[in-house]
């Protein structure tokens, strides 16, 4: 693997490719970067614990809480669950100051107060793509059965509401465009091409990722903005047929082939001045990423991650905390066939600095 310095990247003006954006500006520099050990191979996602460690989601080895000086020690803080009421492989983080929840992309998610040890809670759900947490609130991206076995029977894809409240009970925030079964959902979730976040005043940032567009919806759950993916640059629709829908459930790096042939979201990150996104790019055996920020009025700017990898399998996860981004760089699409990723997975610190 072969990544960028800082300098490099951040010392030119990139122009962008997307008619209505501003050129790109220097706003992120690196000041640390950890591989993690090759027991965290699996590591796919990442969130704050405090401000020298972090919690990772590591699927078949738990929930670690790793420090970000010197060798990355890990401290197992949630084992992987093998019980049928349990989240069997912790694929997706959230956490505020006061919980923390962890979700696997079927069947359930768990939460528990920060200061308690093992899950106090967990709750069934059919899909889930994405979830966060802010204060005692969750948010949850994905798709729920009806008491009848309905994939998504009214098309609600989002969700938001008390953490402890019965999953049922939250409050729905968005209606997917496919209407009632959510097919879209139904057939590209898998592809973990949606986001969901809070942002620093709980008001909630929803990126379906099957469909296009990015929605901001107020506490109370009111739409407030919304920016168009076009504008922003990132390619956002589920236009498989039956046949390829059928073929790629059962195809791992088929799915993750349909992912890099365009340019997707990888991550959310709640910016003091703006939400930004982390939009992908893989071509020609590499992957990049540029940070879209969000501005009123649905405008949007431009700033250069600067990391870019050899390999068509590297996707980012990250974080914020004050003016300091985590980034976890990890690999999808390998397999039994190609049973371990093309370098170790990383931890990045970062400095964000706003225009």
């Amino acid at each position: 693997m072969r990544t960028g310095t800082a300098s490099s990247c951040l010392a030119g003006v990139v122009v962008s490719l997307v008619t209505g954006v501003t050129q790109a500006e220097p706003c992120l520099t690196i000041s640390y970067r950890q591989p993690l050990p090759s027991a965290l191979e699996w590591v796919a996602d990442v969130r704050w614990a405090d401000a020298e460690s972090v919690f990772v989601a590591a699927q078949r080895i738990g929930v670690h809480r790793l420090t970000l000086r010197g060798p990355a020690v890990a401290e197992l803080i949630e084992p992987r669950s093998n019980a049928r009421n349990g989240v069997w492989l912790p694929k997706i983080l959230g956490a505020s100051k006061d919980y923390f929840a962890v979700a696997a992309p079927v069947y359930a998610y768990g939460w528990k107060p920060r200061t308690r040890n093992g899950l106090e809670a967990v709750q069934p759900f059919a899909t889930i793509i994405d979830l966060d947490v802010h204060g005692s609130r969750i948010a949850l991206l994905g798709a729920q059965r009806d008491d009848q076995d309905r994939f998504a029977p009214d098309g609600a894809i989002a969700w938001t509401g008390p953490i402890d409240q019965d999953p049922e009970k939250l409050q729905p925030v968005y209606y997917t465009v496919s209407g009632p079964g959510a097919p879209n959902v139904n057939a590209c979730g898998l592809m973990e091409i949606g986001s969901i976040r809070f942002l620093a005043d709980g008001s909630l940032l929803v990126l379906p990722g099957v469909e296009p567009d990015v929605h901001r919806f107020s506490t109370e759950g009111r739409l407030q903005e919304t920016w168009s993916s076009e504008k922003i640059g990132f390619k956002a629709e589920c236009d498989l047929t039956e046949e390829q829908i059928s073929k790629l459930s059962v195809d791992e790096p088929g799915r993750w082939a349909w992912v890099n042939a365009r340019r997707t979201v990888d991550e959310i990150l709640p910016l003091a001045d703006a939400p930004g996104l982390l939009v992908r790019t893989a071509e020609a055996g590499k992957t990049s990423w540029q940070l879209k920020r969000l501005r009123s009025g649905g405008a949007v700017d431009t700033c250069d991650v600067p990391l870019t990898v050899d390999s068509e399998l590297a996707h980012l996860r990250g974080d914020v905390r004050g003016d300091e981004v985590v980034l976890l760089l990890l690999y999808r699409g390998y397999t039994q066939k190609t049973p371990h990723p093309p370098a170790h997975p990383e931890l990045i610190r970062l400095t964000y600095q706003p225009p």
